[in-house]
């Protein structure tokens, strides 16, 4: 199961991800595109690093972490996205500052992590904070030549007792040396990268916004709260000197992208923007029940649990399908698309008397005696399942759990989301 539904990098001019996008206009929105997203599946090998022979040491990490380690590569910097032990702790008890304890692990497992000591000097101050369990989290982000990566650096979780829980964040290896062949002179000026990113999504930087001064070197910033930062964009080409932009390209266009400083080029979009369609009909409880157990309409874009690049039900929190071939995995045929349309919500629930059992106040979704009949229901089932699991995410990140993202809850951010199986193995045994 991917983290993310990114397309194999493109030229300048990519085909658009079609969804609707503004309700005054027929029109087709671009969607999300990373030039760093895999074109293989699972496979990682050394040689697709970006610094070649410094991929991360499967076996030094796993007896590091010991027999339940948790381990996930990165496809383009050959470095742990993840590592943790599902039963322990990376390190023991200490009384050190977290950041001690951190820099203190990067040191004696530089080599299994598929850094250098010269990394380790790449990693600036954390920004960190503490949640009520006493736990703090750890962000650094890299930089070279005074220039930060950007989507690439690293993350840790410290007990209150000292002992790390897991270091995450796909860190860059050799970048000195990588960023030491590109020039950090930018060809392409941030006004023109600011228009490039707009008319890469079809509109048009405000030519009224007025440039203001900055004190931080190499970002400038508009009065319309428009701006652009150099950045070092990595993927499997190497080192790319680009412009971080925030763009509001007129029309509710409003966009962030990764232009190449030296060709123009998009590195990375995403839209910041979201709609009012995404209604689903959905039930607290069982169909039927007594509390709950009455259709009502939530939309899915409103409560942030999936955005307008997502074809199907795969969001921030949760990816759900129906596995009705019992593998596992995603077919196209098991996909829910994202539910509601500008006239009214989906999916509606189709109630069966198929036998004695079934009532108004106990439905029955499916006939036990017809092959396929839970095709009926399908995407309804896997629409409840995926409400379900968003508002028990929800549920916990509030007061006084606070299982939030800054406490690396289940979120795709964290590459980490739920992954919900609906109607699992139905298609087996001749359906």
């Amino acid at each position: 199961m991917p983290a993310t539904a990114a397309r194999p990098a493109t030229a300048k001019g990519d085909t658009a991800s079609p969804f609707a996008g503004e309700h005054s206009q027929a029109r087709v929105r671009k969607g999300f595109f990373d030039a760093r997203a895999a074109t293989t599946a699972d496979a990682i090998t050394a040689a697709q690093a970006v610094a070649k022979g410094s991929a991360a040491d499967l076996g030094a990490l796993r007896r590091a972490a010991g027999p339940s380690a948790e381990i996930s590569i990165d496809p383009v910097t050959g470095t742990p996205s993840n590592l943790a032990s599902l039963d322990g702790y990376l390190t023991g008890r200490s009384t050190a500052s977290p950041d001690s304890i951190v820099r203190g692990y990067l040191a004696d497992h530089t080599s299994a992590l598929g850094l250098t000591k010269a990394d380790l000097a790449t990693f600036g101050e954390p920004t960190s904070w503490t949640d009520n369990a006493g736990i703090t989290h750890l962000s650094y982000t890299q930089s070279a030549r005074g220039i930060t990566v950007f989507g690439n650096g690293l993350r840790a979780h410290v007990a209150k007792d000292g002992r790390l829980i897991a270091v995450q964040g796909s860190p860059v290896p050799g970048l000195v040396a990588l960023t030491a062949r590109t020039a950090a002179a930018p060809k392409l000026t941030a006004d023109a990268a600011r228009s490039d990113a707009a008319h890469d999504v079809g509109g048009s930087a405000d030519g009224n916004a007025v440039q203001r001064t900055t004190r931080t070197a190499g970002t400038t910033l508009w009065s319309n709260g428009d701006r652009a930062a150099l950045v070092w964009f990595v993927d499997r080409s190497g080192a790319h000197l680009g412009w971080s932009t925030y763009t509001q390209a007129g029309n509710s266009l409003t966009y962030s992208h990764v232009i190449d400083a030296s060709n123009g080029r998009v590195l990375y979009r995403n839209d910041l923007v979201d709609f009012s369609d995404g209604d689903a009909k959905v039930y607290d409880y069982y169909p039927g029940a007594a509390r709950g157990g009455s259709p009502k309409v939530v939309n899915f874009y409103q409560k942030h649990w999936i955005g307008h690049h997502a074809t199907w039900l795969s969001g921030s929190n949760v990816a759900a399908w129906a596995d009705i071939n019992d593998d596992n995995r995603v077919s196209d045929n098991e996909k829910t698309p994202v539910p509601g349309n500008r006239n009214h919500a989906q999916f509606n629930l189709f109630p069966f008397d198929s036998n004695s059992l079934c009532s108004s106040s106990f439905l029955c979704t499916w006939d036990p005696d017809t092959a396929y009949s839970w095709r009926q229901n399908e995407k309804a089932d896997v629409t409840n399942g995926f409400y379900l699991a968003n508002t028990f995410h929800d549920w916990l990140a509030k007061s006084p759990i606070g299982f939030t993202s800054k406490a690396g809850n289940f979120q795709r951010s964290g590459g980490d989301p739920v992954l919900l199986n609906a109607l699992d193995g139905a298609s087996t045994d001749h359906g």
